[in-house]
């Protein structure tokens, strides 16, 4: 039962199974899969793949409306013969600390998420992953993670690991209804004339959470000139907040995650149809993606394993990232990756890019 012909040590050693089983069980139930533990001992002994599922935390503000979701690759990755982990880590949110020290520990939370990454890949021996989400510091600490984690078992000549990056889904946008807009009137008689056609500017676009804060900052500066009173003010901001949350927040939908899609995509490891999202992906688009990554896998195509693409793609989202704009945070991710690969790529490189890629 414990064949050695594998050469994983994770099959011909006693604990490892006693442990899986019961996790991989577990995954399978809340997934709505009845799973039969002997199937589950069977394809881990028969080495078949293990494919953790890598997404952030409950209160991981990309993760709210990713649940089916997940639920729909566990269950195809069971369908494929593969064996489904469904591995979540907590992030800070970079939105809800603007402002606060908190918003200092960006960077920070990005090199934690890489080592836990890296090392539970390693402790485990997952064979690959599949990583949702939408933070641009949760995405480049993953893909750096499992960098290290496919560059040490190429060291030892082991398994390569190989990754497939889904973006989270684009919320619909909420706009301010009219039943909404009327209970500003009041207020409205009372306002300049400017600031009557700035407070409409704003009305006419999608409520996220920069478009909330314009109308808190008028709000405020009208209380403060003594044109409404506090009590009128706080139920206005009620008004307009309840419009602004939205499910899966505002990050999968912002501008800034435009600029994250693009440049994970041309990295090379998003399935093709999936980097920008408006509804949930098919069972089709998702069966395929899980089908080439267990291909890949079963095969062990070292030319696309993670760091392989990386490597080989790295100068392309350079390019990427000037012709979207030039997101700062990317300046520091890229390099960050081009280091985990072993790839010359300094900031000055980067600005280069600026002046030779039209924007």
């Amino acid at each position: 039962m414990h064949s050695n012909k594998f050469r994983d040590p994770l099959i011909s050693r006693a604990q490892p199974v006693t442990i899986i089983t019961p996790v991989v069980d577990e995954t399978l139930r809340m997934a709505g899969v009845p799973a039969i533990r002997e199937q589950i001992l069977d394809r881990f002994m028969n080495g078949q793949p293990r494919i953790a599922v890598v997404h952030g935390g409950e209160d991981h503000p990309p993760n709210v409306g990713a649940r089916e979701t997940i639920r729909r690759i566990i269950r195809s990755i069971w369908a494929q013969d593969g064996i489904p982990f469904e591995v979540s880590q907590s992030s800070p949110c970079e939105e809800l600390s603007q402002g606060l020290d908190g918003m200092n520990y960006g960077l920070l939370s990005r090199n934690f998420w890489t080592a836990s990454l890296a090392s539970l890949m390693e402790a485990h021996a997952y064979d690959g992953a599949i990583v949702l989400g939408a933070c641009d510091k949760m995405m480049a600490g993953s893909l750096r993670g499992l960098i290290e984690a496919d560059l040490a078992r190429q060291r030892r000549k082991a398994r390569p690991v190989f990754a497939l990056f889904i973006p989270s889904l684009i919320g619909r946008e909420n706009h301010v209804p009219e039943d909404d807009r009327r209970k500003f009137e009041p207020l409205r008689h009372r306002l300049t004339e400017s600031e009557r056609a700035e407070l409409d500017q704003l009305f006419a676009r999608p409520m996220k959470s920069h478009v909330y804060a314009h109308i808190k900052l008028i709000l405020d500066r009208c209380f403060h000139r003594r044109v409404v009173q506090e009590g009128e003010k706080d139920e206005l901001q009620r008004t307009i907040a309840k419009c602004t949350s939205v499910q899966g927040a505002n990050c999968a939908a912002s501008e800034a995650s435009m600029a994250h899609r693009f440049i994970l995509a041309s990295l090379g490891v998003v399935p093709r149809g999936l980097d920008i999202c408006v509804k949930p992906a098919s069972d089709e688009q998702l069966n395929e993606a899980v089908n080439r990554l267990i291909q890949a896998i079963e095969k062990r195509e070292r030319r696309v394993s993670v760091a392989s693409l990386t490597r080989y793609n790295l100068t392309n989202a350079a390019a990427v990232w000037s012709a979207t704009g030039g997101h700062p945070a990317w300046l520091l991710h890229l390099t960050y990756l081009a280091d985990a690969v072993g790839k010359k790529l300094s900031i000055a490189d980067m600005t280069k890019k600026v002046q030779k890629v039209p924007q």
